[in-house]
C-alpha cells in the first residue's frame, strides 16, 4: 500500500491477515469513511452496476457463516474419522464372512449376496472420501500458497482455522459495508426517479377549449 514510498517500508502488497483491518482504516473527515466502505463502493460501481440497489444484487464472497463453519474442521481429524470407518467396515467383513463359513449353502442366499453388495458400495464410499480429502488437502495448499500466508507463531503449517478465520472476519465486515451501500444506491435511485417525475412537463392548456372556458369562470 505504500509502494515506491521508501520511508514508509516501501510495501507492494500486504498480507492476508490484513484484510480484517481495512474496516479500522478511516479517512480524516467528518464522515470518517472506512477503506472497506470504498471497496464495496468500488466493486458494485465496476463489477454489478446493473444489479445494484436490487434484490438482484450478489454479495460476492462466500456467506461469512460458511466461512466460520470451514475454520472449525481440521483435516487430520477428517483423515482420523476415515480411517476409522475404514478400520469399522474391515471388522465387518471379518464378521460377515465367519457368519457365511458356518451357515450351510442352502442357507447363504440371499445374505451373502446383500452383504457383498454392502461391504462393496462401503469400500468405494470411503475410496471417495480418501480422494475428496486429497483433492481438498491439495487445493487448500495450492490457496495457502497463492496468497501467500504463513503459519501462525507456534505451528509449523497454516491451519483451516487460521486462514478460514482470516477469510470469515474480512467477509463479515465487507458484507455490512456491501449492505450499506446496496441501501444507498437504492435510496439515491428512488430520489432520482421521484425528481425525473416532478420534471415531466404538463400538458399546456388549449386555448379556447372546455378547459380553459372553466378556468376562466372560476376567475370571475
Amino acid at each position: 500500500m505504500n509502494h515506491g514510498n521508501f520511508t514508509r517500508g516501501n510495501a507492494g502488497g500486504f498480507e492476508l491477515d490484513l484484510l480484517g483491518k481495512l474496516v479500522d482504516v478511516r479517512s480524516n473527515d467528518k464522515k470518517k469513511t472506512s477503506l472497506l466502505s470504498v471497496v464495496a463502493k468500488m466493486y458494485i460501481d465496476q463489477f454489478d452496476p446493473a444489479a445494484a440497489g436490487s434484490v438482484g444484487a450478489v454479495f460476492p464472497l462466500p456467506e461469512p457463516a460458511d466461512l466460520m463453519i470451514a475454520s472449525h474442521f481440521k483435516f487430520d481429524d477428517i483423515s482420523a474419522d476415515i480411517s476409522t470407518l475404514d478400520n469399522k467396515m474391515k471388522d465387518c467383513e471379518k464378521d460377515v464372512e465367519k457368519m457365511l463359513d458356518e451357515s450351510s449353502s442352502e442357507h447363504l442366499q440371499p445374505m451373502k449376496e446383500k452383504m457383498e453388495q454392502f461391504i462393496s458400495g462401503v469400500q468405494q464410499f470411503i475410496r471417495a472420501l480418501n480422494t475428496k480429502l486429497a483433492f481438498t488437502q491439495e487445493h487448500f495448499n495450492k490457496a495457502v500458497q497463492y496468497y501467500s500466508v504463513t503459519p501462525k507463531p507456534g505451528e509449523d503449517y497454516v491451519t483451516l482455522s487460521h486462514f478460514f478465520g482470516i477469510w470469515s472476519k474480512f467477509s463479515h465486515d465487507l458484507k455490512k459495508e456491501w449492505q450499506q451501500q446496496q441501501k444507498l444506491v437504492a435510496k439515491q435511485r428512488a430520489s432520482s426517479m421521484r425528481h425525473d417525475k416532478s420534471m415531466v412537463l404538463k400538458k399546456p392548456v388549449a386555448a379556447g377549449g372546455l378547459k380553459q372556458k372553466l378556468k376562466n369562470l372560476s376567475r370571475r
